[in-house]
């Protein structure tokens, strides 16, 4: 097995394990340097609000331009079955520590300021069911699987430590390679680690980026990038140098774009700069070469998505060094390509409440096992859409002696003005939310997708989704993609791993319906697993008192379209009192039909799907003066056939 520890400046000892087998040296280097940056004068147009600490703008100097290693499907099939039978695959450890809180090394140091209230979800207004639901990946034998996946218009990508899989958007699997035999034309060590993927609906590419070995003299960025739309139809590869200098080696990627550059930061582990980023020309990228400025940047730093092709500056967060609670740090990168300005500190954002960056670890049920909440609680995903950025991050409350761990969100202009702030809590610590990612459609529709845990369950996926019609400040419940299945106790050096990050995305095909993909307990007993979840917005805007069919009286048959919104009011007698609505689907049907319902009186609420006819549905307790609706989210080809009656 393979572990990787290192000692920040800080005191904080970072331990991140990763694979559970070695792997034999096999294929190219494909490596090219890049130098570093160099210090220049001048400014940088920002429309961030300036705040401490000062502005430090950069230039950075550019490598000679690296051509691709092209590579078939039958090519990389080839390479990677070739180095599966050197693959030795070692079983878990698990060892008698159990982990009552974070380690000595981290433990939390909150900076002052007490956390604001929560902001709870709207009552009543559930998020929508999803309407796909399926199995993304099993357990590769790696840990944390660092989830990720994409979405492109006719397939799906799943890159996490181990594996890349190409799946149909129905769940198929069409392809699987391991990590390593994906990379092995730009591999010089055999050990290839924390991959992320992205489809880039600008370009109508696929990208995907992991980071090779943990020797400052070979560390790598390597990416390949698709050569369409379609997975299956070859790739091209490229090996960055991490550290010019070979003094250090890359760690915790993250991966962004916009019109110009595809962005790629990463932590980097010894020497004297704490992180990195490459700005590399998009269109040069997408043709074949890869020309990438580099720059020493702060660490945790989360590149952004940037949907507007029109907006030339990218955006790069972080949380304000020495994680400042409460604030976050922007920084830019400008000017034409070939020629970048990266601006550190170009703006600060100073959020509604306060939060610290460390904090306890998450319980779960049926066995003591703690399961570590977050790395490092930086901002995890962070996105360009319609004029404003919107991050989300892990916070740990309250602020002064953390108990538990929440997902915020946040929503600002591009000038630093605060629109939205909001989280996932709950403020009586029995429930830990953590390693989230959001996405953001035409609509600003936005979906939440993390991991959830508490003593009464397993290790599960969850999400959260806001109408952009919504109220500012609220989120529609917490709602199960994938419950877990079973315990999850699986240590190294006294570390129950998970994450270390999810990915949400935006459906390139409409920019409206949302994707995610989470991780979650699986089955056996100390394995994991990843889930995809697709969730459709407009199925679940509209449906309110005015607009909905009402069912009438209880066991009469109403035909309504299978995307539509009806109403059970109860009709029986005033004497007979309150009582359950059970509703029931006739022949003849057209399914699926994933639905929400909630009931504002009785505070009820949840999501289900009919799947034929004569199925069933309880409600809870309905009243002649306060209706269930329920917001069908079929894909409006056909109908369904409802009736009603009381239990």
């Amino acid at each position: 097995m393979i572990h990787r520890s290192v000692t920040r400046s800080s005191g904080l000892s970072l331990s991140r394990r990763l694979p559970l087998f070695g792997v034999a040296l096999l294929g190219a280097t494909g490596c090219g340097s890049s130098p570093s940056t160099e210090a220049a004068t001048g400014t940088a147009r920002s429309e961030l609000s300036s705040a401490a600490p000062t502005k430090q703008v950069h230039r950075g100097t550019r490598s000679a331009p690296q051509h691709a290693i092209v590579r078939t499907l039958d090519e990389i099939t080839a390479a990677d079955k070739a180095r599966v039978p050197s693959r030795l695959k070692v079983a878990p450890a698990v060892l008698p520590e159990r982990l009552s809180a974070r380690s000595a090394n981290g433990s939390a140091t909150p900076l002052g300021g007490a956390a604001a209230p929560s902001a709870s979800p709207l009552s009543g207004a559930p998020s929508p069911a999803p309407a796909a639901s399926f199995l993304a990946a099993e357990s590769s034998g790696w840990i944390p699987p660092d989830t990720n996946g994409a979405v492109g218009p006719n397939h799906l990508v799943v890159a996490e430590n181990g594996r890349v899989r190409f799946q149909s958007r129905d769940g198929a699997t069409l392809n699987d390679f391991t990590l390593e035999g994906f990379f092995s034309s730009v591999d010089s060590t055999g050990f290839i680690f924390d991959p992320h993927v992205t489809f880039d609906p600008l370009g109508n590419r696929f990208v995907i980026i992991a980071l090779d070995n943990e020797d400052p003299s070979t560390s790598a960025v390597v990416i390949a990038v698709s050569h369409t739309s379609d997975p299956t139809n070859g790739w091209s590869f490229f090996g960055l140098h991490s550290d010019p200098n070979n003094l250090g080696w890359a760690d915790f990627p993250k991966l962004g774009w916009n019109g110009r550059w595809v962005v790629i930061s990463a932590n980097l582990i010894g020497g004297p700069d704490s992180a990195f980023v490459f700005a590399c020309d998009k269109a040069a990228l997408y043709a074949g070469t890869a020309s990438c400025a580099r720059f020493v940047i702060p660490d945790f730093s989360a590149p952004a998505v940037v949907y507007d092709a029109s907006v030339s500056t990218e955006y790069i967060a972080h949380n304000q060094s020495p994680f400042s609670a409460g604030t976050v740090a922007i920084d830019t990168i400008t000017g034409p390509v070939g020629a970048e300005v990266f601006t550190e500190n170009a703006g600060t954002i100073t959020l509604p409440a306060t939060w610290s960056t460390f904090g306890p670890n998450a319980p779960q049920s049926d066995i003591p096992d703690l399961i570590e909440t977050d790395f490092e609680a930086g901002v995890a995903s962070f996105v360009y859409r319609n004029g404003s950025l919107w991050g989300t991050q892990t916070a740990y409350l309250p602020t002064e002696s953390p108990t538990h761990s929440a997902v915020q969100w946040w929503q600002v202009s591009p000038s630093g003005v605060v629109q939205q702030f909001a989280r996932i809590e709950d403020p009586n610590g029995q429930t830990f939310f953590a390693y989230p990612s959001l996405a953001v459609n035409a609509n600003e529709d936005m979906l939440i997708g993390y991991a959830r845990f508490s003593a009464a369950q397993h290790p599960s996926g969850n999400y959260a989704f806001r109408a952009g019609t919504d109220a500012p400040n609220t989120l529609r419940s917490d709602t199960v993609l994938k419950a877990g299945e079973s315990s999850y106790a699986v240590y190294f050096q006294g570390r129950n791993r998970w994450g270390d990050y999810s990915a949400t995305q935006v459906d390139p095909v409409n920019d409206l319906d949302l994707w995610t993909i989470q991780e979650y307990a699986a089955s056996p007993a100390n394995t994991w697993g990843t889930w995809w979840g697709k969730i459709v917005p407009s199925a679940s805007t509209g449906c309110t008192e005015d607009t909905a069919i009402d069912l009438g009286a209880p066991d009469s048959a109403v035909t309504v379209p299978n995307d539509g919104c009806v109403r059970v009011r109860d009709a029986y007698p005033s004497w007979w009192g309150t009582r359950s609505m059970r509703l029931e689907t006739m022949s003849p049907g057209t399914y699926p039909v994933p639905f929400t319902w909630s009931n504002a009186c009785a505070s009820g609420q949840g999501n289900g799907a009919f799947t034929g006819d004569f199925q069933r549905q309880d409600f809870g307790p309905t009243s002649s003066a306060c209706a269930t609706l329920i917001d069908l989210q079929g894909d409006g080809s056909g109908t369904i056939v409802l009736r009603y009656f009381g239990i």
